[in-house]
């Protein structure tokens, strides 16, 4: 049976793949840290380690400027409705961090959605037919 989980274009697709999969990764980690409430910031370091490889896989190509002006207006709104209501000071600092790093992932995901992914997906779908 052939399978095109692998299947690999060229050498930026493999990088591609490579910062997605060590974002997968951490984001595993974040989800185990979460179940102990002691390991709390742990878990959402290592969910911020994840979006940064996801933002390092999405790229800046194409940068589509007017999606992040409105993510971050919206990360900045949510958050001064937000912050100003937290005591705690690790989670009044980290949240904003986290926010940024979220709002930048999403800008990038959503900066490449028109464009056709180049990981042999669909001829994979093709030749399993």
């Amino acid at each position: 049976m052939h399978t095109c989980l692998f299947e690999v274009k060229n050498k930026k697709t493999s990088d591609v793949l490579n910062k997605l999969f060590y974002g997968m990764v951490f984001s595993v980690g974040g989800d185990a840290s979460l179940v102990y409430k002691e390991l709390f910031i742990l878990g959402k370091l290592s969910f911020g380690i994840a979006q940064t490889f996801f933002i390092r896989a999405f790229g800046f190509d194409p940068l589509k400027p007017h999606i992040g002006i409105i993510l971050a207006s919206l990360v900045i709104l949510i958050l001064s409705q937000i912050v100003p209501n937290i005591d705690d000071s690790a989670i009044k600092v980290g949240l904003p961090f986290y926010a940024t790093l979220l709002g930048t992932m999403t800008w990038r995901a959503l900066a490449r959605v028109s464009q056709r992914p180049h990981l042999g997906g669909s001829r994979c779908l093709e030749k399993n037919a």
